[in-house]
């Protein structure tokens, strides 16, 4: 019956059977503990997934593919010139050709007088011997430095007989040397004329002296000798001397 004063109390009684038919047709919801069990195993499934996929493109990312190129490692040199610059060698001083001039006899004759001797200082025009010729005992001529420099070689003694064109003596400036180094194969192919070298002589390790490359003979795998000008206006530097250096190569033509 329908209750006029409250139309929700007479109706309320009619619901109750229809709610609790529902309640009972339905399956009885499983324990909380074994829903979140479920969650958790379904969760752990995926992360398994998701870190396999992200395993398996970092994997590809590293691998080089195809057409890729390898790039250096940090602090690595590119340049030939730079694995280059520095390399050592070892050498030896020797006369600059470039600055000795040699002193021959014109006529045969006998050396009369020696006037200079080696190591002496001499100027350019100076008196250095005096030849007597077989022709006159009265005709002579004498043998003179051609350049200011030092007598570095003596090839005549007083009364020695002699024939036309005979090494009688060296002159050199020796504020100009030379120094010859051996380089190795690997690093002779990137070495170029004009490139700086220092030469530290082995009887004074505090000393530095630069030069630069005049000439290199040979380019392969056996290596390249080089010749280095050097300027010795102190006189650091005499022929025979042994030294290490360092070649400062540009690998530039």
């Amino acid at each position: 019956m329908i209750n006029p004063l409250n139309p929700d109390e007479s109706r309320a009684p009619s619901l109750l059977p229809t709610v609790v038919t529902m309640a009972s047709s339905t399956a009885s919801p499983p324990p909380r503990a074994g829903r979140a069990a479920a969650i958790g195993a379904l969760l752990g499934a995926i992360g398994i997934v998701v870190w396999a996929e992200s395993s398996l493109s970092q994997s590809a990312a590293l691998e080089p593919r195809t057409g890729d190129v390898a790039l250096p490692a940090e602090g690595a040199a590119n340049d030939p010139a730079e694995q280059l610059s520095g390399v050592a060698a070892v050498g030896t001083v020797e006369l600059d050709p470039e600055h000795v001039v040699t002193v021959t006899t014109r006529d045969a004759g006998v050396v009369s007088r020696i006037v200079s001797f080696e190591g002496d200082t001499v100027r350019e025009g100076a008196l250095l011997a005096v030849v007597q010729t077989h022709a006159t005992r009265s005709r002579s001529y004498d043998l003179v430095a051609p350049i200011s420099g030092t007598v570095v070689e003596r090839a005549v003694t007083s009364t020695q007989a002699i024939e036309p064109d005979l090494l009688a003596f060296k002159v050199s400036d020796l504020d100009y040397m030379r120094v010859t180094l051996r380089v190795p194969g690997p690093a002779s192919t990137h070495v170029r004329v004009g490139d700086r070298v220092e030469v530290q002589p082995f009887s004074a390790h505090e000393l530095r002296l630069e030069g630069r490359i005049a000439e290199i003979h040979g380019d392969g795998p056996l290596g390249a000798t080089l010749n280095v000008r050097i300027a010795n206006r102190e006189r650091h530097l005499s022929e025979g001397q042994g030294v290490k250096a360092r070649v400062f190569g540009t690998g530039k033509s």
